[in-house]
């Protein structure tokens, strides 16, 4: 039996929906922690820490309540041993759910976690462990859907930052007895932005919380030059059942309160109708017949905000709770790459805000500093999978914004939503051609619903490497011309890389259409 995370692996009588296809168990006993590595059945960083608990809960082994996080990002080497996450039930105002995005640029950065009951907003910091040299504070809010009401949760915006150190962080009451709800961790925040900077990340899609999901992030955690992470869309699968938000954002804390973690938004994070996955169609229809019966994104948007007002949200809209928005599209800076999140399932013709911001996002991208440039949505604009055939917000949002791509000189766009890998081109225009934009899809971080497993025949020419297999992606730039793609596979019961190219840069001059 595999090595598994409370109800996690045992979601056929959690969490499971009907028709829903098996999936192998045990996979966790034998993932590597590290590509290349031969450390079959290593423990796990989490090892023992798991218990079964009720709603699914993850339960911390032996603990305190209290805990320590370190913030790293940028070049910094050695990597802090990830926490166990806290229960989903902890009692009283003990932060869970801990995650750090970045803003526009290293020195921006919000920290936000979730209480049980009322507590205060407050991030102390410093530069070595207990030391809470400096303080932020931020605003706390709830959500209610249905019988749910959502924890507090706490956005906290700290500006200022130095680029790649390493922050200890505290959230939570100083003041209360003996510490006992505050909880300190760390991070390290990006390479300052510049051409001759480095860069590690890595891009997940689809990503769910099954045992497949488990060893993806697994790996990613184990991984001591990843620096930062990528979700394209579809993050805990939660499609009305607010509850299994808590839960992923327990299960995964320990990566996303130790290395900078950056959401896109997917179809899943929809919510209109419960147990709904959602669609552009269906947004759209009920906006025609005045309302859904909830609120769309309304999850997404309370639980991951980013800095303002240099969101598109912030700039038209001024700059939202406590200086922070929660734009289902934004930009931000990270050594020598700009990083554009598109929203697949928001209006994105002509006049939309969206295309308004992205054609001004453009223009402002300074490649002397910024020489990649990368595009995250979810909804892929190429795809021979059988799957997610015909949609609109694939086709006329290629239709709709591919030449503006093109022309800013995108040099790849990430997506997921189609359950398994391909890389595409470079291609533009549905053509294979040299100077066109690399599309990936990674829909494959682990999610429930399955692989998709049958393609379209015969394989399109722009479709380079496809393959139906659970995994993940990370990018390598060693500098401003320089910049590597590996897909790992994850599902044999080991990682293996099984697609490594060197990224090209796009040649906007290929570009013919209007823009």
């Amino acid at each position: 039996a595999g090595l598994c995370c409370g109800e996690v692996c045992s979601r056929s009588t959690a969490e499971s929906t009907a028709g829903e296809p098996p999936r192998t168990r045990g996979i966790m006993a034998h993932t590597h922690t590290h590509a290349g590595s031969s450390a079959a059945g290593a423990p796990r960083p989490w090892a023992g820490s798991y218990r079964g608990a009720s709603r699914g809960a993850m339960a911390v082994g032996g603990g305190c309540l209290g805990l320590i996080v370190v913030l790293m990002i940028g070049g910094c080497g050695a990597v802090p041993a990830p926490q166990a996450p806290h229960r989903v039930e902890d009692a009283g105002g003990v932060p869970q759910q801990v995650h750090v995005t970045q803003g526009k640029h290293p020195g921006k950065m919000i920290v936000s976690w979730a209480t049980n009951t009322p507590s205060v907003s407050e991030v102390h910091y410093g530069l070595t462990p207990g030391a809470n040299t400096w303080k932020a504070a931020g605003k706390a809010s709830q959500y209610t859907r249905g019988d749910y009401t959502s924890p507090f949760l706490h956005h906290v915006k700290i500006t200022g930052l130095n680029a790649s150190t390493l922050y200890y962080y505290s959230v939570g009451d100083l003041n209360t007895k003996k510490g006992k709800n505050l909880r300190e961790l760390s991070v390290t925040t990006l390479p300052p932005v510049g051409a001759a900077q480095s860069l590690t990340f890595t891009v997940i899609g689809d990503l769910g919380q099954t045992e497949f999901s488990e060893s993806t992030v697994m790996h990613v955690l184990g991984d001591p030059k990843q620096q930062f992470t990528i979700i394209a869309g579809d993050l805990s699968y939660a499609d009305g059942n607010q509850s299994r938000w808590d839960r992923w954002s327990n299960l995964f804390e320990p990566l996303l309160s130790s290395r900078v973690f950056q959401p896109a938004v997917g179809n899943h994070e929809i919510e209109i109708k419960d147990r709904d996955r959602g669609s552009l169609a269906q947004l759209q229809a009920g906006k025609e017949r005045g309302g859904w019966d909830y609120v769309p994104f309304q999850a997404y948007q309370a639980r991951f905000v980013h800095c303002g007002p240099d969101t598109a949200a912030g700039s038209k809209g001024g700059e939202g709770v406590g200086g922070m928005s929660s734009s289902l599209f934004y930009s931000y800076s990270a050594g020598p790459a700009r990083f554009i999140h598109l929203a697949s399932y928001a209006p994105f013709g002509d006049g939309s805000e969206q295309k308004l911001w992205l054609q001004d996002e453009l223009k402002s991208i300074d490649r002397t500093q910024t020489p990649w440039v990368f595009a995250v949505l979810h909804a892929p604009w190429y795809n021979s999978n059988q799957a997610h055939q015909g949609e609109d917000e694939e086709g006329m949002m290629r239709g709709s914004m591919e030449d503006m791509l093109c022309f800013g000189g995108v040099d790849v766009v990430f997506a997921g939503h189609v359950h398994a890998y391909e890389r595409i081109g470079p291609v533009y225009n549905g053509t294979m051609q040299k100077g066109g934009i690399t599309y990936i899809n990674v829909g494959d971080g682990g999610n429930r619903e399955g692989l998709a497993v049958h393609y379209l025949t015969p394989q399109p020419q722009w479709s380079v490497m496809r393959q139906a297999s659970y995994g993940h992606g990370k990018v390598e730039i060693v500098n401003g011309t320089h910049a590597y793609w590996t897909w790992h596979r994850i599902q044999d019961g080991e990682v293996i890389a099984a697609d490594h190219v060197e990224i090209p840069h796009t040649q906007p001059g290929i570009c013919k259409g209007k823009h």
